[in-house]
This record gives C-alpha cells, sequence and structure tokens, in this order.
C-alpha cells in the first residue's frame, strides 16, 4: 500500500510538471469600442451681421457669409481617438438639402466655448487652423480631429477662410442640411476608445 502511494505521488508530480506553463504579466488588450455621436449644439453665425445672436438650430446653413457652429461632448474615456465625419445621403430622397456651387466645407476648431446663444463676432476670434474640408458634392468624408475624454469639441463649417481672424468670402454657392440620425445626414463625432 505504501508503494502504491509513492507510485501515485510520484506520478502526480510528473503530470505537474509535464502541464503548460500559466502565462503571467498583464492582461490581453480589450477589444476598442466606438460611438457615433451627434451634435448637442448646432448654432448658425452671420459674418455680414456679426452682432446678432443666433440661437440653437437643426439646420445648418453655410454660405460665403453664414457658418454654422457644431459642439460635441466627448466621453470620459482614455485616450479617445476622433473623425469628423460628414454624410448626405443621395439625392432623391425625402430629406431635402442643398448643394449649390463648389460645396467645399472647411472645418475649423473653435478654442474656447460658444454657448446656445451666439454670435459671429462672438466666434471669430477663437477661431484656430482649419483641420480639412469636406467635398458636399460627393456627399460625405471624414477627417480625423484631436480630441480628449472629458472635453468638449466645437468647430465651425464655412465656405470661406479665416485670415487674420476674420472669415473672408471665397467660396461660392451654399450647403444647407437638417442634421438628422436616419437616413444619416449632416455631421457626426466618431469616437473609438
Amino acid at each position: 500500500m505504501r508503494l502504491r502511494s509513492i507510485v501515485v505521488l510520484f506520478a502526480s508530480l510528473a503530470s505537474y510538471s509535464n502541464a503548460a506553463p500559466t502565462p503571467e504579466g498583464p492582461p490581453a488588450l480589450q477589444q476598442r469600442a466606438s460611438l457615433q455621436l451627434f451634435p448637442n449644439l448646432i448654432i448658425n453665425v452671420d459674418k455680414s451681421n456679426p452682432g446678432a445672436s443666433s440661437g440653437a438650430s437643426y439646420t445648418a446653413q453655410i454660405t460665403p457669409t453664414v457658418a454654422t457652429v457644431f459642439s460635441f461632448d466627448i466621453p470620459y474615456d482614455i485616450n479617445p481617438t476622433c473623425t469628423l465625419s460628414f454624410a448626405l445621403p443621395p439625392p432623391g430622397g425625402l430629406f431635402r438639402y442643398t448643394v449649390d456651387g463648389s460645396g467645399v466645407i472647411t472645418v475649423t476648431p473653435i478654442h474656447g466655448a460658444v454657448s446656445n446663444l451666439t454670435s459671429y463676432g462672438a466666434v471669430a476670434p477663437l477661431l484656430g487652423g482649419s483641420y480639412g474640408s469636406f467635398d458636399a458634392a460627393s456627399h460625405g468624408g471624414a477627417i480625423g480631429v484631436p480630441c480628449s475624454a472629458g472635453t468638449t469639441l466645437q468647430v465651425v463649417l464655412y465656405l470661406f477662410n479665416p485670415i487674420n481672424r476674420q472669415l473672408l468670402s471665397v467660396g461660392d454657392g451654399t450647403v444647407e442640411f437638417f442634421e438628422l440620425q436616419s437616413p444619416l445626414t449632416g455631421l457626426t463625432l466618431d469616437v473609438s476608445y
């Protein structure tokens, strides 16, 4: 009986030493998730009337004299990656939009905070350098933008360029749309984390 116990003990030790080692160290990286955020604020501001305050709207109107402010709240998380996406559905659908002229929309960050009631005169001094452009005539595009967790990203869409902290008309035409989730119409912020 004693010999049998010793044999069982050696057999169990042998099987333990041949077992696959368990990995040690940090846990594997988890899959990144993504969110599609819609603007929580849309305001049209008029260059030709810089002191006039405009309130929130669901319709963006972008002309050589009118720009549109968009605001997005970025959720708290570690190291988000953000992309502004612009989309217009194929023409002829139930929801109408307008693209006349070049349809090239420039996107510029706002360095500061814009509230529900603002004017062109309040926005113009806060403009930064351009992030890039969307071609509304081709119905969409995407631009990577810097972002931080738990902050608000505010941008202006316009058909003209900021020069010397003033918006000067160099574009032509009109881009006008009603922000919608379905069919996807307008500007969204895609956040990956």
